[in-house]
């Protein structure tokens, strides 16, 4: 069984996603820093790569070749902004969780994170989301903004990390998840 937490920057994902991963023993497989590794693996710093994977769709894809590679087989909690649909559209057994916030409240959680101006992560937010969108449309014809197909979409404004795992392991409990 597979966990799947997405969402968009800033709406927790990394943060629950080891939260969940330690409550139930599972290991965390992190999309993002497969990503990382990959543009470190490439000579490039992660924005650059960024911008590469742009107009390089070999690079999502050997992204999610190795996200889908690590997640056969196993019991874990994968965080990643499209993990969830892609390992459904694998047809690979999970919960698919989105975690959503409005842009606002993101881009404040950011700003504390790594200390940057508002505005400027506001622009990167959005840049990043519309890039996003596009680039796993042209792939996958996944669109992003659609939430239909997740066991789960929980808006993480006004609860604090453990209180979404709480529900995460209520919705696996709900559901006879074995364990």
């Amino acid at each position: 069984m597979i966990i799947t937490i997405g969402g968009f920057a800033g709406s927790g994902k990394s943060t629950i996603a080891n939260i969940v991963a330690k409550k139930l023993g599972w290991e965390r497989i992190s999309a993002g820093d497969v990503f990382r590794k990959l543009a470190k693996e490439k000579g490039m710093i992660l924005e650059d790569f960024n911008e590469y994977a742009e107009s390089h769709p070999e690079i999502d894809m050997e992204l999610d070749k190795k996200i889908l590679k690590m997640a056969d087989s196993r019991r874990a909690v994968i965080d990643g902004r499209l993990t969830g649909l892609l390992v459904k559209k694998n047809g690979l057994p999970c919960i698919a969780v989105w975690l959503d916030a409005p842009l606002e409240v993101r881009a404040k959680r950011i700003v504390k994170r790594e200390n940057k101006n508002y505005h400027t992560v506001i622009k990167e937010i959005q840049r990043r989301e519309t890039s996003d969108w596009q680039r796993f449309w042209e792939l996958y014809t996944i669109d992003i903004n659609d939430f239909s197909g997740y066991s789960l979409v929980i808006d993480t404004t006004y609860k604090t990390p453990e209180e979404i795992a709480e529900i995460i392991l209520k919705k696996l409990e709900d559901d006879n998840v074995e364990l």
